[in-house]
């Protein structure tokens, strides 16, 4: 994600949620950008492959599917077993559309890949920790265990030594396509996710411990080594995908999730060195929250006073218990401060007035009213999601100001968090 608005930033180009610049970009009247929407969705196409789908083409995509009807008899068979497999909670219920829009979308980005990528457009078509470990809880939800430890495994399989990732892999080399800097997020990610598939899915803890336990450990223990000799992690880029010289809430946050999910995986795998120094580093990094960011309303920088969209990981399902009041009335600040005129939200409140919303941090914060019992709000911006999908029904990165569909359709992240949001408001 790449369009940050403060003089602190340096871009570093396309990042999971997207780039600064696609294509030609045209000045609307009103001074708003015009950013291209780059395909209606993605589909499977009479060469067995994917492409993204223009608006044209439409009529020759099959009802209710991500393939075209030329598609391969397998492939389409391959997407059939995959809606037949899905339990009943996803047959019924409020936001059905836009749920079965999200679910064809997860297959399709993830189908016979070793992980989902992130969107199908170039700069999207890599594997981020940050979206596949959302992937991974959306298929745990769904009772997938399969898929929900594929992305795992390929992350697994690339983790250093020394616990950190690389921002994001290319899933056919499983190499890292540039030389952009660590996000400890990324490590932080895998933990919370491994933790997400557990609490799911008690029955398959063992199997999980099998797939992922080397990598859970060696990132619990970088984690802790750099919360022992201070309180705080040091600053990375985030979500953001930009490069800060303070610490930001969404680097801090997801590290407190991913050790508090570490010290319960400690416990359940019946790993008390494991539970221990996780437990003690969470609670260091709790309280060194709580005197640094909370005074502030969390702000997203260490230093700063604007909120962003990080403030909901301190929020279920990334915290296990009900976070403090301070994190709901800044959750309600980050939805009025952020808030574009098509109706969804900025990544932050002192993100540039381009007036464009963000689906992955709307439905963030969706996710968040959803574990808190804010039913009623979740599901206005469940609503106002669906309202703004493309003409296939995918859920695209960006909405602009007139509430034109932009940029990447569909995107994993956003996909994934439609999956987890509705699964909550339905019991799961």
């Amino acid at each position: 994600m790449g369009e940050y608005p403060t003089r602190r930033a340096v871009l570093l180009g396309a990042g999971a949620l997207g780039v600064g610049t696609l294509g030609a970009v045209r000045v609307l009247d009103r001074g708003y950008p015009r950013v291209a929407l780059l395909g209606e969705t993605v589909a499977f196409d009479g060469t067995g492959g994917r492409r993204l789908i223009a608006a044209a083409e439409l009529p020759a995509l099959g009802p209710s599917s991500r393939c075209l009807t030329t598609a391969p008899a397998r492939v389409r068979a391959a997407e059939r077993d995959f809606l037949a497999a899905l339990p009943a909670w996803t047959r019924t219920g409020p936001h059905q559309s836009l749920l079965e829009s999200a679910l064809l979308d997860l297959w399709v980005l993830g189908e016979d890949l070793p992980a989902p990528v992130a969107g199908w457009a170039p700069k999207w078509r890599y594997i981020w920790p940050r979206d596949a470990a959302h992937v991974a809880a959306a298929h745990a939800a769904l009772g997938d265990i399969d898929r929900a430890l594929a992305p795992l495994a390929f992350l697994a399989a690339r983790q250093e030594s020394s616990g950190w990732f690389e921002p994001r892999y290319d899933p056919w080399t499983g190499r890292a396509p540039d030389g952009r800097a660590h996000q400890l997020d990324a490590t932080a990610w895998v933990l919370w996710a491994a933790g997400r598939l557990v609490a799911l899915a008690p029955g398959e803890a063992d199997r999980i411990e099998a797939v992922t336990g080397p990598m859970v450990r060696r990132s619990a223990g970088l984690l802790a080594h750099l919360l022992a000799t201070q309180d705080l992690p040091p600053a990375t880029p985030d979500y953001w995908e930009v490069s800060t010289p303070v610490l930001t809430l969404g680097t801090a946050a997801s590290v407190l999730a991913g050790v508090r999910a570490a010290y319960g995986l400690g416990r359940v795998w019946g790993d008390a060195a494991l539970a221990d120094r996780s437990g003690a580093a969470a609670e260091r990094l709790r309280v060194a929250l709580s005197r640094t960011f909370e005074p502030a309303g969390w702000p997203r920088e260490i230093d700063g006073r604007a909120v962003d969209a990080a403030v909901a990981f301190l929020a279920p399902p990334y915290a296990a218990d009900p976070p403090p009041a301070s994190v709901g009335a800044a959750l309600d600040r980050y939805r009025r401060t952020a808030a574009r005129p098509a109706g969804g939200l900025a990544p932050g409140a002192d993100w540039k007035r381009d007036g464009i919303s963000w689906t992955p941090e709307t439905l963030i914060l969706a996710q968040a009213y959803a574990h808190l019992g804010r039913a009623q709000d979740a599901g206005a911006l469940l609503d106002w999601v669906a309202a703004h999908r493309t003409r296939a029904g995918s859920i695209p990165e960006k909405v602009l100001y007139d509430g034109t569909p932009a940029a990447v359709a569909p995107l994993a992240w956003s996909a994934a968090l439609a999956v987890t949001t509705i699964a909550r408001l339905r019991g799961v």
